[in-house]
């Protein structure tokens, strides 16, 4: 391993599912007010981090997990994600206005994409990180089915309903089908962690 004369820390962050009302399926223009009251924006499910020339990776997952991340990103000298000027860091910053904390901490100042390096100073077939761990011995990513992200999507809803009312009707009557949800999305959270982690490692 490369000994660095600077603190580096690798990101990456994991998104939610939108939700639209829809009368059909196939190809068609969604517009904003087809949106699911429950998901009008993409939430930030979880982030993943670690220092360079460590190995254990650090999770924030939950309402406050940007202002988690900030913490620990303003000790790094540069912060590194894998296309992370057009995702990550668009999605941190959309969940940070959202939540009224402050824009633009210092740490985006030294922000470095490696996509763009990849593309900038060599010519893979593919840029896709799968691809690129696999070739470096790294193991490839880890496997998500879209399903996950649903059960994800479906336990945060339960949870949100959960702390609203706990003696809804709907809620009592079907008990059983929101004990399964709520295992289900809890499975499935443990594996998005999971997949987060490799994604860093």
């Amino acid at each position: 391993m490369i000994k660095l004369p600077f603190k580096l820390l690798i990101y990456d962050i994991e998104t939610g599912l939108l939700k639209a009302n829809l009368f059909r399926l196939g190809e068609q223009q969604i517009r904003h007010n087809q949106l699911d009251a429950a998901h009008k924006a993409n939430s930030i499910i979880c982030i993943a981090a670690k220092w360079y020339g460590e190995k254990k990776v650090t999770v924030f997952e939950g309402g406050d997990c940007v202002e988690q991340f900030d913490k620990l990103a303003r000790q790094a000298d540069v912060c590194l994600g894998k296309n992370s000027d057009r995702f990550d860091v668009k999605y941190i910053n959309t969940a940070r206005m959202m939540q009224g904390l402050a824009p633009y901490p210092e740490w985006m100042d030294t922000n470095e994409d490696l996509e763009k390096q990849l593309r900038k100073h060599f010519a893979f077939p593919s840029q896709s990180l799968d691809y690129i761990s696999t070739l470096m011995g790294f193991g490839g990513k880890e496997h998500m089915e879209f399903q996950d992200w649903v059960d994800i999507s479906n336990y945060k809803v339960l949870q949100q309903l959960g702390k609203k009312t706990s003696t809804n009707t709907a809620f009592v009557l079907f008990r059983q089908t929101a004990r399964q949800v709520e295992q289900k999305g809890r499975q499935a959270l443990k594996k998005m962690i999971h997949y987060n982690k490799k994604d860093v490692l």
